[in-house]
């Protein structure tokens, strides 16, 4: 019976590896795809995931080659280009996603949409809290400024306050809770956050819409965390989507703590940290 049990669980160990190499290479591989074709990167730099590439392709099985599967033959061979490989692994990469995915889809569509729902939510809030996390302690100033602007409409409008934790501290103070009989993750449920709600939507935004979101930081600074990819252009005016306010956060979160600091002290006059 132990030896049962511990091949029980190395073959578990196996699979959970397996399982972690696929997820881990789904991003590489996209990454990868984009610098050869763009040309930011030589086929030369890449020959680590190209080569993880070729091994992942051969396991696509050409249909028409055989009628059992372990006669088959790798649909892409030899003669295949570096992009074929890197494109062959990254469908075979997602296969098992899809398979998994695709009944539950048929079978269970709402609940999927309200379980991807509560994912971005408990995202948005992760990194709402970690841009909260990474600022420098405010002074006895900037902390008087912060609750002095707090009351400016436009603050709760953004992802800080309703997905860094003041929003649920608002609703405790004023007593809605107790008065209602309600647990906080409960009226939570019942009133989300809405400041995404328009993005999510697929509607594009203008530029204030960002100054709410991120309020604090001025549009000057927000025009620099967004590339001229994710801008959208129409005629003189420039609208932002998903992807800006998404880039917008993960370029706030990787800068430096004395880049942020030095930026907000020498533009901003009073900052939000």
């Amino acid at each position: 019976m132990r030896k049962i049990e511990r091949e029980r669980v190395k073959s578990q160990v196996e699979k959970e590896k397996i399982e972690s190499a696929r997820r881990k290479a789904i991003p590489d591989l996209t990454r990868a795809i984009e610098e050869l074709v763009s040309g930011r990167k030589k086929p030369q730099e890449l020959e680590g995931i190209i080569a993880e590439a070729k091994t992942l392709a051969q396991q696509w099985k050409d249909p028409s080659s055989a009628k059992h599967l372990k006669d088959r033959r790798p649909l892409f061979d030899g003669t295949s280009s570096n992009v074929a490989f890197l494109l062959a692994a990254l469908v075979v990469a997602l296969r098992r996603d899809h398979e998994l995915l695709e009944p539950i889809r048929r079978r269970f569509p709402d609940e999927l949409d309200n379980l991807s729902s509560a994912v971005c939510h408990a995202e948005l809030r992760e990194l709402g809290e970690a841009l909260a996390s990474t600022r420098p302690k405010p002074t006895s100033r900037q902390a008087y400024e912060r609750e002095r602007r707090k009351w400016h409409r436009n603050f709760y409008n953004s992802i800080e306050y309703q997905f860094g934790g003041e929003r649920e501290a608002d609703l405790r103070k004023s007593g809605l809770t107790g008065l209602l009989g309600l647990a906080d993750p409960l009226w939570a449920r019942m009133s989300p956050p809405t400041c995404l709600d328009d993005i999510f939507a697929g509607v594009a935004v203008n530029m204030q819409r960002l100054e709410d979101l991120f309020f604090g930081i001025d549009r000057h600074r927000l025009s620099e965390l967004v590339s001229e990819r994710n801008r959208i252009k129409r005629g003189r005016e420039v609208r932002y989507d998903y992807r800006a306010v998404a880039e917008i956060m993960g370029n706030l979160l990787k800068e430096p703590r004395k880049k942020r600091k030095r930026f907000y002290s020498t533009r901003c006059g009073n900052p939000r940290l």
